[in-house]
C-alpha cells in the first residue's frame, strides 16, 4: 500500500512541477523545471515497470538538458539532433514494446521533444498540449 502511494505521489509531483514550468518567463527556466518534472515521471514509470515510458522519459531528460545549450552551440541547434532523438525514441519503443499501447508513449515523447526544441515559451506551451493526451492514454494501460 505504501509503495503504491509513493509511486502515485511521484506522478502528482510530476504534474505539479510540470504545471509550474509552464508559468516560467524564460525558456531556460522552463526547461530546467521540466527536466526536474521529467525525472520524476521517469522514476514513476520505472517503479511501475512501464519500460517504454521510463526509457523515453530518461532520454527526454538528457535531450532537454542538451537543448538548454542549443542557442550557444551550432551542432545542438541542428535539426539533425531533433530527428536523431525521435529515431532513438522509435528504436526504444521497439525494444521496450509491451503491446500496441506502447505507441502512445512514442507519440507522447515525440510531441514532447518537438515542443521542447522550440525557441519560444509560447510555442513550447502550445505544442505540449497533445503530449499530455498521449501520456494519459499510455498511463491508462
Amino acid at each position: 500500500m505504501f509503495y503504491d502511494l509513493f509511486v502515485q505521489s511521484l506522478a502528482i509531483m510530476f504534474l505539479l512541477v510540470a504545471a509550474i514550468s509552464f508559468h516560467a518567463k524564460t525558456r531556460s527556466t522552463m526547461l530546467i523545471t521540466q527536466i526536474i518534472s521529467i525525472l520524476l515521471l521517469s522514476l514513476h514509470f520505472f517503479l511501475l515497470h512501464a519500460w517504454s515510458g521510463f526509457a523515453m522519459q530518461f532520454i527526454l531528460a538528457f535531450a532537454v538538458t542538451l537543448f538548454l545549450f542549443k542557442d550557444r552551440n551550432k551542432i545542438l541547434s541542428s535539426k539533425i539532433i531533433l530527428v536523431s532523438f525521435i529515431i532513438l525514441f522509435f528504436i526504444f519503443t521497439l525494444i521496450t514494446w509491451q503491446g500496441y499501447f506502447s505507441i502512445f508513449a512514442f507519440l507522447g515523447i515525440s510531441s514532447a521533444i518537438i515542443a521542447k526544441w522550440q525557441k519560444g515559451t509560447r510555442l513550447i506551451r502550445l505544442i505540449s498540449i497533445p503530449t499530455g493526451v498521449f501520456w494519459i492514454i499510455y498511463d491508462v494501460f
